[in-house]
């Protein structure tokens, strides 16, 4: 089974590609952090990680203007990983890209520290 689930912060604003057959991607990278023990002396140090994303839509608009996919906003991603080959000057490269299926759920930066902010202890249930 090829599939992930990755949320992190998005660490540059997206690029726009359209195919010469008319298609549109949007390419964007998010980190996210991991906290890890150090082995000598038994503290935390965290490690962040970095994914490349491919989210091939149509709705090129939609996803890059009103603050949903630009750099430091918050965002979930859901897909199947892809690995991309390719030779130049006659070096062997490669990458693993995620390609995305269905949308990002995004939650700008602003938005979340508000729902932070507004939530009432008497609206907490337990």
């Amino acid at each position: 089974m090829n599939h992930f689930l990755l949320e992190g912060n998005l660490t540059r604003d997206p690029e726009v590609n359209t195919t010469l057959s008319g298609k549109t991607v949007i390419n964007f990278s998010i980190a996210n952090n991991d906290d890890r023990r150090k082995k000598p002396d038994g503290s935390w140090e965290t490690v962040p990680s970095f994914f490349d994303m491919a989210f091939w839509t149509e709705k090129v608009e939609y996803w890059t203007h009103k603050n949903r996919l630009v750099k430091g906003n918050h965002v979930v991603c859901e897909g199947q990983e892809k690995q991309d080959r390719w030779e130049y000057e006659g070096q062997q490269y490669s990458r693993v890209v995620h390609v995305l299926k269905g949308y990002p759920v995004c939650v700008p930066r602003k938005a979340k520290a508000e729902t932070v902010e507004q939530i009432d202890d008497e609206e907490i249930p337990f």
